[in-house]
């Protein structure tokens, strides 16, 4: 995908909100690249890829096409799989506890390698409280990182909304 923008002047935000992991890594890399945008994503770690992430490590290859293509690569499954060996000698795959989080700080690791700036995620919570999908942002200017931070760091104080019996 080629980005072209002309102008000193030109910047922009980019809204992203992938419904799984359709958000395609080419796509923040055309946008890092310009050092003019700043993204703002709506990352689906817990709703969506998180579930795709079987605990056996089998994973049907479509799935596994699409986490290589949201995590622009597979070094992924390096960080969310470890082998175990039984009594008998066997040695099965299994998904680590810390899955999640692993891939988390991978994804933000390397938002911030390609903008240069990412802010602390903010975690979005269903009503039972369960983390259905992060609050990222990213992008080339200090400032707008020391914004952003202040701003996501609000999301922490999200709670669930009350239930009409509650109210």
């Amino acid at each position: 995908m080629a980005l072209r923008i002309n102008g000193r002047n030109t910047k922009g935000v980019a809204f992203l909100d992938p419904y799984g992991p359709h958000l395609d890594w080419r796509t923040l890399e055309a946008l890092g690249t310009t050092k003019k945008f700043e993204v703002i994503i709506n990352f689906p770690l817990g709703m969506a890829i998180n579930r795709l992430i079987t605990r056996s490590g089998d994973i049907p290859d479509s799935w596994r096409a699409g986490l290589n293509g949201c995590f622009g690569g597979s070094a992924w499954e390096g960080l969310v799989y470890a082998e175990r060996t039984d009594l008998f000698g066997d040695t099965t795959r299994h998904k680590v506890d810390d899955a999640a989080k692993r891939l988390l700080d991978h994804y933000v690791g390397r938002l911030k390698t390609l903008f240069g700036h990412a802010a602390t995620p903010s975690v979005v919570r269903n009503t039972r409280g369960v983390p259905i999908y992060y609050m990222l942002w990213a992008g080339p200017h200090p400032l707008g990182y020391r914004i952003a931070n202040y701003i996501l760091a609000k999301g922490d104080r999200i709670t669930p909304p009350k239930k009409r019996s509650d109210r």
